[in-house]
């Protein structure tokens, strides 16, 4: 007979004496009835008991007196205390439930420890606030430490643990289908579940840890809930049967000796979200039909990350890593139970150093959507699925998987249905981009060490990778995309995709569809091995077979070089190419905006690709450059663009020879790419603040379809400029300083704080421009003036000069930045403009003898001194942009009505 069972049957055989006695019913034995108990209260203390209504009125209190063997109760109102002997010192808790009704509904432990087990099967929708109490050590066969029978009981802040029910093991709470609410509970070291609920279940934090069997169990409860919930080194963590729309949020599932979160086939609408599922035994989450997995990480299981066995299985935003299988494994089969889990989604999945990333079998695959995953060195394969109908692969990328990259597998079961076709979309594996894929018992492999380059004219674009036949019937048709940068200096309508076969050492083409507007070539592959992309050299353009240490001269023909060579230190074989091209290409920044080098104007971008020189050494190139387009051969340098975040490396450059038509220089490289000739930034010592005299800093763009370039300068005043325009646009910008306007334009109306001279391209003359001017601070002070009082002046060669609509976008201590805009080419200034004269009252000023007045209210300088500079000369006013009078006419104005308000006052 178990424990509770005894104290079952001691509260029937005293019911009647009780009842008699006006006490009431409680269960074990009674001792003595002896009055003089403290009075009940809602605070009971340690090891006792209260019954109350739930908002601090109390019914009764049961003392727990370890000395006497007691249960001590004292009662509110006329009935007397009484003492009980009891057995286990949870029958206060027991005594409390038993007496429990509608309005006393609440069981109130004061602390301590309490040892035996206790049911709730008197009262519906009593709670049972634990105050941090242990319920523990109930030894009784298969005794549970708390059994629930009735429905709406809660149970707060209590730990229930160690009830190991014999020999059969025992529960922490056994809930009997009834709705039940946990909240603040730790359930810990029982013999079998922490926790079985055969009903509704809320649980809110909640620990189960070191149970025999499951951490937390649900059976059949519709609608259970379960939040901030911790289950870890129990047999499963979680494990949910036959119930149905389960949530469970903000949960950690470790360290369990089988599943972290195991479910069976009859489990509906389970939805987990921030789940952690780590370091368990078996598979870390376990999904079946209808289930959802959200922003949650499963790692370092020991089988799968996540195993999906049901239809209609959701995965986003999931991290699945270093699990000793599949990251994640979408299977019909758990535990020798049969499912179906098509038309599972796995979306933003993350699958990293497991064995396998994403693994599907053939019965499972069905409609299967794997779209924006990312799969990395998995010691396997990334990605494998024996595709059925409707297998799609989207936004996906697969890379540095110690296998293969990607395999539509055939079936290897005689019952599993026909495999079908893998269709990708937005593919990437390994370093290649396929647009589209479509591949049946293909198996592809990005880890791949290019080829042999192919003999003539033809070169390699782009290693796509090896493909290899998993069974008859084997095709892959592929779009695969390609950058800019591999198509610098080849023909593009020449792009095709190729095998390699290395008995002959030879290429075979497939027949294949390039699309240049698209940069994509597609084709049908049938044949398998080492696939990459062929392109031959653009038409006109340099290129020759390497054979030996030299490509001899190449007759390149373009607007700026002309002839051009390479020469290794040792021998190399292959295809080398040189293009001169015609703008910067958009696949590389302008190498005059280049913060890490000092390049000021490019004369030319040049495309060459050749073998690599090998051994530690550079090869040198020789360029033939036309002489027009070099503003100092002395000083030519060639610039390297590396890529990859070092941007252009300056190059050793020497200039061999200068004519009248060409420069001959040769220059040490360590790679092919795109190079960048012309001269770099001189700095010039002195602040030319102001003057006309002296070499201006001169800066030219190359701009191919794009919306701004800024130019550094090096001689007078202003320090940079930008040149913004209102949509993409090509040709050449060129920027000069100067130190101030022509001799043919009107005075500015201020002095000159800075001027350049902008040139843009033909088509965007007489489109709106935006220039950007950056001056010192310190030549703004020397002016006299505020930022704020900065004007841009406009002169386009005409008899005016224009002021144009500006702003002082940017200061700091060392510049003032002014932006105004301006249709097309033309000089502009930054005006500091002059003061008008300090406003007086009262008396009239002293005579300067050094001037005469004027009968007119304009200034006039004085007559004994003639003007030194431009800028101190006298004003002529500038219209504004918009047509509005210039300071003078404002200066005028002000002394009419000046002199006008005196009169009146004179005649007062």
């Amino acid at each position: 007979m178990t424990g509770k069972t005894l104290t079952r049957l001691t509260a029937v055989a005293m019911a009647t004496l009780l009842v008699t006695s006006g006490l009431g019913v409680f269960g074990g034995t009674v001792a003595a009835s002896s009055g003089g108990n403290p009075s009940p209260t809602a605070d009971p203390g340690d090891l006792a008991v209260s019954l109350t209504d739930g908002d601090g009125s109390v019914n009764a209190t049961y003392r727990v007196d370890e000395t006497a063997g007691t249960i001590n109760a004292s009662y509110a109102g006329n009935r007397s205390d009484v003492n009980v002997s009891y057995t286990d010192s949870a029958a206060a808790i027991q005594f409390a439930l038993d007496n429990a009704t509608s309005e006393n509904d609440t069981v109130v432990l004061g602390g301590g420890r309490f040892e035996g087990n206790v049911t709730a099967d008197q009262q519906s929708g009593v709670t049972i606030e634990g105050g941090d109490s242990r319920l523990e050590n109930s030894s009784a066969l298969g005794a549970s430490g708390m059994e629930v029978r009735v429905s709406n009981v809660t149970v707060r802040n209590l730990v229930i643990a160690n009830h190991t029910g014999g020999d059969t093991g025992g529960k922490g709470i056994y809930n009997y289908e009834n709705d039940l609410t946990i909240r603040d509970v730790r359930l810990a070291d029982n013999g079998e579940e922490g926790l079985r609920s055969l009903g509704t279940t809320t649980a809110v934090n909640v620990t189960a840890v070191d149970n025999r069997q499951n951490g937390l169990e649900v059976s059949g409860g519709p609608g259970s809930t379960f939040r901030n919930v911790t289950a870890k080194r129990n047999g499963d963590g979680l494990k949910f049967y036959s119930s149905s729309n389960t949530t469970v949020t903000d949960a950690v599932v470790t360290n369990n000796d089988n599943n972290g979160i195991e479910t069976n086939f009859n489990q509906r609408n389970l939805t987990y979200t921030n789940l952690t599922a780590s370091d368990n035994g078996d598979v870390g989450a376990e999904l079946k039909q209808d289930a959802t997995l959200v922003d949650s990480t499963v790692a370092n299981n020991g089988g799968s990350g996540v195993r999906l066995g049901g239809e209609d299985a959701t995965l986003r935003n999931v991290v699945a890593e270093g699990n000793a299988r599949a990251g994640v494994n979408v299977s019909n089969i758990a535990r020798g139970a049969y499912g179906n889990a098509t038309n599972a989604t796995l979306r933003h999945v993350t699958v990293t150093d497991n064995r396998q990333g994403v693994y599907a079998i053939p019965a499972a695959g069905e409609n299967l959507t794997v779209t924006g995953v990312t799969a990395r060195n998995n010691t396997d394969v990334g990605i494998s699925l024996a595709p059925r109908s409707g297998t799609r692969v989207v936004d996906t990328v697969t890379e540095n998987n110690t296998d293969a990259e990607l395999l539509a597998r055939p079936s290897t079961s005689g019952v599993a249905p026909p495999v079908g076709t893998l269709n990708g979309t937005n593919v990437t594996v390994g370093t290649t981009t396929f647009g589209t894929a479509e591949l049946k018992n293909t198996s592809v492999e990005g880890n791949l060490t290019s080829p042999p380059s192919p003999a003539g004219e033809s070169e390699t674009v782009r290693t796509l990778g090896n493909l290899s036949r998993l069974d008859t019937g084997a095709y892959a048709d592929l779009t695969v995309q390609y950058a800019d940068t591999d198509a610098l200096g080849l023909n593009e309508s020449s792009f095709e995709i190729a095998r390699y076969d290395s008995a002959s050492g030879s290429y075979a083409a497939a027949t294949s569809t390039p699309d240049s507007a698209a940069n994509t070539v597609t084709a049908n592959l049938t044949g398998f091995g080492p696939v990459v992309v062929l392109g031959g050299p653009a038409n006109g353009e340099g290129g020759t077979v390497v054979d030996g240490t030299s490509t001899g001269t190449l007759d390149v023909n373009g607007t700026a070089v002309v002839d051009a060579s390479v020469d290794y230190a040792a021998s190399r074989s292959g295809t080398a190419t040189v293009s001169d091209l015609p703008s910067k290409p958009s696949s590389v920044p302008a190498a005059t905006d280049a913060g890490d080098v000092a390049v000021n104007r490019v004369a030319s971008y040049v495309d060459i690709t050749a073998p690599e020189p090998t051994g530690g050494a550079n090869a040198t190139v020789e360029l033939v450059v036309d002489r027009s387009r070099i503003d100092d051969p002395d000083d030519t340098r060639v610039w390297r663009y590396a890529g990859g975040g070092s941007g252009y490396q300056p190059l050793a450059t020497q200039v061999r020879s200068v004519t009248g038509s060409s420069v001959r220089l040769t220059f040490e490289t360590p790679g092919f790419s795109v190079f960048a000739v012309g001269d770099p930034v001189t700095e010039t010592a002195g602040d030319t603040s102001g003057s006309s005299g002296g070499s201006a800093g001169i800066g030219e763009s190359i701009l191919t379809a794009e919306r701004s370039v800024t130019q550094r300068l090096y001689d007078g005043t202003a320090r940079q400029v930008t040149v913004a325009f209102d949509r993409p646009t090509t040709g050449t910008v060129a920027v000069e300083a100067v130190g101030g306007f022509p001799p043919a334009a009107p005075d500015p109306d201020g002095r000159t704080v800075a001027a350049v001279d902008v040139s843009v391209p033909d088509e965007a003359a007489g489109r709106p421009v935006t220039v950007e001017i950056t001056v010192p601070r310190a030549a703004v002070e020397n002016a006299g003036v505020e930022p704020s009082a900065l004007r841009v002046v406009r002169f386009d060669g005409g008899n005016a000069l224009d002021r144009l609509d500006s702003d002082v976008v940017a200061t700091d201590d060392e510049t003032v930045v002014v932006a105004a805009e301006t249709p097309g080419s033309s000089t502009v200034a930054v005006i500091a403009p002059n003061q008008p004269a300090a406003r007086t009252t009262g008396a009239a000023p002293a005579a300067t003898p050094a001037t005469t007045p004027s009968p007119t209210p304009v200034a006039t300088p004085s007559s004994t001194s003639a003007p030194t500079d431009r800028t101190t000369s006298t004003a002529t006013p500038e219209p504004t942009a918009g047509g509005g009078a210039g300071f003078g006419l404002v200066v005028a104005l002000v002394a009419l009505l000046t002199a006008a308000a005196t009169a009146t006052a004179r005649r007062r």
